[in-house]
């Protein structure tokens, strides 16, 4: 028993060892086993495995802005499917952007992905455009080294969401209100950590059109809160309206 004990907290150690090496990623993966090996960031370019969609190729454009920075140039987006070394994008389903009503969590739910990285590739695979975008987001955080030294480790990754609803509520009634392009600061953060829901708390700061009398001073138009709504949606993160004034949000959704 002792002895079983004891092999057990070297093999935990060993394993700490392993991830200390490596970045830390936020939130944790479900299984991450690290290989051995390299991908070199330069050169990479960025394929399609399955027909894009608009939110596919944003998610192409997400990885390549992201490793463009880190290697001061532009990364290629090549959809002829030809390019090598590849980051190969799969989405296999046809999953909603966005959070359902009971929506179900687990290693087939619409938001897990598989992402593995090896010395001739990657790959991230995942039901739905949601899945490929927080699949790119561990991708993002696992760059190590610095312009053209920029590598991702070998790594195979098994992801989904421990919640299924995972988000933040912002007061946007009182106090200094902040800009549209604060607002999708915010939402750009929360979605770079795997949120998916943005609540808006809004008494009196929304315009309500034809009713001038009823909401003076709004800090926010209708076309702005639209604004904001697009900006999230991009980025699988549902705007959930929360206040005593919900009339805009019944007319406007989209």
């Amino acid at each position: 028993m002792r002895l079983s004990r004891t092999l057990l907290l070297y093999a935990a150690v060993a394993l700490s060892v392993l991830h200390a090496e490596h970045n830390r990623l936020m939130p944790v993966p479900q299984q991450v086993r690290y290989g051995a090996g390299e991908l070199a960031v330069e050169g990479l370019q960025i394929r399609f495995a399955s027909a894009p969609s608009a939110e596919d190729r944003f998610v192409a454009r997400e990885i390549a802005a992201a490793f463009g920075a880190s290697l001061r140039h532009p990364v290629a987006v090549d959809e002829s499917g030809l390019a090598k070394p590849p980051i190969t994008l799969m989405r296999i389903g046809e999953g909603a952007p966005l959070p359902e009503k009971e929506e179900a969590v687990g290693p087939d739910s619409r938001e897990s992905y598989e992402l593995r990285v090896t010395p001739g590739g990657a790959e991230i695979r995942a039901r739905s455009s949601a899945g490929l975008f927080y699949g790119a987001q561990t991708l993002i955080q696992l760059v190590e080294g610095d312009g053209a030294q920029s590598f991702l480790p070998a790594v195979e990754i098994k992801d989904w969401p421990s919640l299924a609803y995972r988000g933040i509520m912002m007061d946007l009634s009182h106090g200094p209100m902040p800009t549209v392009q604060e607002i999708e600061r915010q939402i750009e953060f929360l979605a770079r950590f795997k949120a998916n829901q943005y609540y808006f708390y809004s008494e009196l700061t929304i315009e309500l059109k034809g009713y001038s009398l009823i909401n003076p001073g709004a800090r926010y138009s209708q076309d702005e809160v639209l604004q904001i709504i697009d900006y999230a949606r991009a980025r699988h993160v549902d705007v959930v309206p929360w206040g005593s004034r919900r009339v805009f949000w019944r007319t406007a959704s989209r």
